[in-house]
């Protein structure tokens, strides 16, 4: 088990059981107010706020899972996951755009290439909200309560010493997500862009568990810094896979000019190389 956990030594059992579902209680609450305010009035930040919240949820129901595992929190997690999923061309298109106007590719016409993605954002924005539109809130709004209930009963039922293997497990659980990362990064090599993307989905995770367990669990000094700034690689990495992923369809549609692709292997390489070669997390 990593050594980057400690659960808090002066915080009872049965005080850190408590936090775990007002943490639980909160995301939801922030999930609920961005799905709302997409369904209302969509725009790149409430696109953004949305797919942070169900990252924050998710993240949650990761750690209920590990401790005291449930079909009810599998169901919710999925139901909702699909639901980020359905945001994420919609997402990658808006960063582009925004992004567009720094962009020193001298190979690509900005002009036609951000007409080209308002039509893509067109598109995936109407998508996203009928598939969003047309969940059934009910269900899910009926999973989250029983999930809640569930631990409620829990927190009632469960014996300090419960509790506190409880808490013990969340420590654990915790470790073992960092221990994954370090062997993610080891597995790392240029040109195998998945597990680049496997290892962005892990470190985001890890970095919103961190979040939700804050008060409960404390965390190496510098270490959550240290896992942000790896993530922020990875994240350009991915914007800028996603980037070339829309470059190639606008090539092949607009048949412009030919397609770079020497440069564009380039740029990808040189991120995956300055992955590669950052400080171990």
């Amino acid at each position: 088990m990593s050594h980057e956990f400690k659960t808090k030594s002066r915080l009872k059992p049965e005080n850190a059981a408590t936090i775990l579902l007002s943490g639980l209680q909160d995301v939801w609450g922030e999930y609920l107010f961005c799905r709302g305010t997409f369904r209302s009035k969509p725009s790149r930040s409430s696109v953004h706020h949305l797919r942070t919240s169900i990252r924050k949820l998710e993240a949650v129901l990761q750690m209920l899972e590990a401790i005291a595992p449930s079909k009810h929190q599998s169901i919710l997690f999925d139901d909702i996951d699909r639901e980020r999923k359905s945001l994420s061309a919609l997402r990658d298109a808006q960063v582009q755009k925004k992004d567009l106007s720094r962009s020193r590719r001298e190979w690509l016409n900005r002009k036609k290439f951000n007409s080209y993605l308002k039509k893509i954002e067109t598109k995936e924005e109407k998508a996203a909200l009928t598939i969003i539109r047309a969940q059934d809130q009910r269900k899910r709004v009926r999973e989250f309560s029983k999930i809640e209930s569930s631990l409620v009963e829990l927190l009632v039922q469960a014996s300090p010493r419960r509790k506190s293997t409880l808490m013990t497990k969340l420590q654990h659980h915790l470790g073992d997500q960092h221990l994954n990362l370090q062997r993610q990064v080891l597995s790392l090599k240029p040109k195998r862009a998945n597990r680049f993307h496997k290892l962005r989905v892990a470190t985001k995770n890890c970095l919103y568990e961190i979040e939700a367990a804050k008060t409960i669990v404390s965390v190496a000094p510098d270490f959550k810094n240290k896992i942000s700034r790896f993530k922020d690689k990875l994240g350009d990495l991915q914007d800028q896979v996603a980037f070339v992923q829309n470059a190639k369809r606008f090539f092949k549609k607009t048949k412009a000019h030919p397609e770079p692709k020497k440069e564009i292997a380039r740029e990808i390489l040189a991120r995956q190389k300055e992955i590669i070669s950052s400080p171990n997390i």
